[in-house]
């Protein structure tokens, strides 16, 4: 199992676009890979999961892979939520 604490710097958090974004990034790995705000854990495989964190934009989650490629998947999921600015803050919601 590794972990990595990320910032959700985009300007509205972990809302249903980005939520899905990471969804399907985690669905494209073999390994479990959850992110965690303020002590709750979801299922990045979930998107209700993924939303019912109310992670804002600006809050640090922490991203947790175990099993087969997870230090692939987090660097995957890493990118992922660091792009998020660039891909999801120019967009309506």
């Amino acid at each position: 199992m590794i972990e990595k604490v990320v910032r959700l710097a985009n300007k509205y958090g972990l809302h249903m676009r980005p939520a899905q974004g990471l969804m399907q990034i985690a669905l494209q790995q073999q390994c479990g890979i959850y992110i965690e705000n303020n002590g709750t854990r979801a299922d990045a495989k979930r998107i209700i999961e993924l939303i019912s964190l109310a992670a804002e934009g600006g809050q640090e989650v922490k991203v947790i892979c175990e099993g087969d490629g997870e230090q692939e998947s987090l660097e995957a999921i890493v990118q992922h939520i660091e792009q998020m600015p660039e891909i999801y803050d120019e967009e309506r919601i």
